[in-house]
């Protein structure tokens, strides 16, 4: 096994996270100095306006800084641009995640190409909502992938660099993880989970629920209309089904209203058709120029 196969890259996307990445760096390195594997850290300061540049670069790791900020997931691919290894793990920033964990990681990558953390929400406040929405994502991933993901949008995980191969469809904002995670079932990897802990973060959260839900499910769309396309055109029957059956049980009652939401309904059916269209288009444009 060469040098680029032994070694492991750690890559930390940071964004204003001053009073967490100084803390998440003592304890990596001290963890990871206990091992006999080489290992580099990478932080990616994704245009930060606090001290987050400043407090990482007291530390003998590898710092690049986005001049602007462009999202945690395009962080990640620039930490992965300037790896030096074949095995990446992310974590992040806020010290939400114990670093020990990574050590229980890297022996399961001999055999699975990515290893993710499944935290452990036990005694953490989440608003109802939030519930509400992580249920909905992994049923949606269930039916599209065939596979039951626990948690496919844990910041704490480990893989293989050509993982990365898809990148072109990956989202470049906070749903990258789940991005990352649905790509590698829809091309059957092998995926594990483990338990770990989870912490409350140090400083304050820069995720929507709900702006990054919509997001998420556009994403899921998005791969699975290129990986499994009968599976999103059967989606979509079905939802034009329900849509007909509200617009019939309307008009039972009120024909105005049935014409309104008929016409609403058309015009929304078209525009996705379309849609589905012109990223299947944009998608194959890409591919090609990314081969040549």
């Amino acid at each position: 096994m060469n040098e680029t196969k032994k070694g492991l890259s750690i890559i930390i996307p940071a964004y204003n996270e001053e009073h967490g990445i100084g803390k998440v760096l003592e304890k990596l390195i001290n963890v990871m100095n206990k091992t006999e594997r080489e290992y580099e850290i990478i932080v990616v300061d994704d245009g930060s306006t606090d001290n987050t540049w400043e407090t990482a670069s007291r530390f003998n790791i590898k710092t690049i800084k986005h001049p602007k900020n462009l999202g945690y997931g395009k962080s990640i691919l620039t930490g992965a641009d300037n790896a030096k290894y074949d095995l990446l793990a992310i974590t992040d920033a806020d010290d939400t995640y114990d670093s020990e964990e990574l050590i229980k990681m890297i022996p399961m990558m001999d055999i699975f190409d990515m290893v993710i953390g499944k935290r452990d929400m036990t005694g953490m406040k989440q608003h109802f909502l939030v519930k509400i929405l992580r249920f909905i994502l992994k049923l949606i991933i269930l039916y599209f992938t065939e596979n039951f993901c626990p948690d496919p949008n844990s910041g704490l995980r480990m893989f293989r660099k050509n993982i990365l191969e898809g990148r072109e469809l990956f989202s470049l904002k906070f749903s990258f993880t789940t991005s990352i995670t649905i790509y590698a079932y829809l091309t059957n990897k092998f995926v594990e989970y483990i338990p770990i802990k989870y912490y409350p973060r140090i400083g304050f959260s820069k995720v929507r629920h709900v702006r990054d839900s919509i997001r998420t499910l556009i994403l899921i769309f998005s791969l699975t209309l290129i990986h499994r396309p009968l599976k999103c055109f059967l989606a979509h029957i079905i939802i034009t089904l329900i849509g007909l059956g509200m617009i019939l049980l309307t008009g039972i009652l009120h024909f105005n209203i049935c014409l309104f939401l008929t016409i609403i309904w058309l015009a929304i059916m078209s525009f996705s058709a379309l849609g589905y269209i012109a990223f299947i288009l944009g998608m194959i444009y890409t591919r090609i120029n990314y081969e040549k």
